[in-house]
Order: structure tokens, then sequence, then C-alpha cells
């Protein structure tokens, strides 16, 4: 968390995962140490899951030691962040969406605009990233790599 000039507070990691519990009406379910494989404590992972009984909805948190903002690999930290964040989500997903089922929902939307990442309406060119927002709410990122 932080106030950075020009862009305001934020909020740290650790208050904005005790809102998602709250927002979520979670217990504590669960925690555990990830040793740094290195052996050293760089890289090691603290991790908190909540769970809401109820619904099943779950809140998972890692804390990765002395990492920095570098992207947890196998090679820096006892994580790979890509395989985890696809766990969590093969484990909280409720059922599988088939590409024909995707080809009927983006059917029946229409494209209001195309904006870039700073909310500007563009016309998408070559190498840019385009953000094409529907009349039900939903966002497409897009990355342009020819035209």
């Amino acid at each position: 968390g932080g106030d950075f000039p020009g862009y305001g507070p934020y909020m740290s990691a650790p208050e904005a995962v005790s809102e998602w519990v709250e927002f979520n009406s979670c217990s504590f379910s669960e925690s555990n140490t990830i040793p740094d494989p290195s052996g050293g404590m760089a890289g090691s992972v603290e991790v908190e899951k909540y769970l809401n009984e109820g619904d099943l909805t779950q809140v998972w948190f890692y804390s990765i030691i002395d990492l920095d903002h570098r992207w947890p690999t196998p090679g820096n930290c006892a994580i790979d962040a890509s395989e985890e964040i696809w766990s969590f989500f093969m484990e909280v997903m409720e059922s599988t969406t088939h590409l024909e089922e995707v080809d009927k929902i983006t059917s029946s939307k229409k494209l209001i605009r195309i904006t870039d990442a700073l909310g500007r309406r563009v016309i998408p060119n070559a190498h840019s990233l385009v953000f094409y927002i529907y009349d039900d709410g939903s966002v497409e990122k897009k990355m342009i790599l020819a035209q």
C-alpha cells in the first residue's frame, strides 16, 4: 500500500485480501509455508486460505518473501505463480464453458467503443493494446500485432 503522487492512495495486499475475505463472508481455513528450494529465505512463500463454507467461495493469499517485484517462477521462488493461479481457478471453477457457448454469448453483444489503456477512444493500429467495450458490460483486451 501507499500513496503515489498523481495516483492517490491504494491499499496494501493484506488490506485488499481482508476486503475480499469480508466481502465474500469467508473464514480462515488453513495456512502453510512453502520453503525456498535453495534453502535461503528469498522466494519462500506463506499461504493463507479463506473459505465461505456456505457457497464454497475462496480467497487465497500468497506472501512471497524477499522477491521484490519479480514474477515468481521455479528459478527464483518456491512456486510458479502462473501454475498457482491456474490451480486456483481450476479448483473454484463451477463449470466448463465450451467454445461453442462462448460464440453464442459473444454473437449477441454489441461493441460500444474501443479504448486504449487510459480509456481514450482509439482506432486499433499495429502493435497496440486496446479494450473492446460491449453493451452487456463485458470487456475484451486485445493486442493488435499487425494490420
